[in-house]
């Protein structure tokens, strides 16, 4: 996650936002690492698969809930692609402006 947040940091893309597929297991990221997430506009989706212990899941949801991104825990792995055209769509769909220019 770091070296996520260090290339995006240093990106000029109007849309930061990292996914992370995982069972939840690895260690979970310091709170200031989170809050610099938040501080430099990233967010974070996470998708659960395959969780050893409930409390992976929790992890994960939370490291969304931090970020400001989306929590996903999908039943069947085959729903992966569905859920990576959605995160796809709704970044798009913020990159829309609707203002008045001169």
């Amino acid at each position: 996650m770091q070296m996520g947040l260090a290339a995006l940091k240093a990106s000029d893309a109007a849309a930061k936002h990292m996914i992370i597929i995982s069972d939840g297991d690895p260690s979970p990221p310091m709170p200031a690492l989170l809050k610099e997430f938040k501080a430099a506009g990233v967010s974070v989706s996470t998708v659960v698969v395959a969780p050893h212990q409930d409390r992976d899941a929790l992890i994960m949801k939370q490291i969304a809930g931090a970020t400001g991104g989306r929590f996903y825990f999908p039943a069947n792995p085959a729903q992966l692609p569905s859920i990576f055209i959605k995160e796809a769509k709704t970044l798009r769909r913020n990159l829309i402006q609707n203002v008045t220019f001169t």
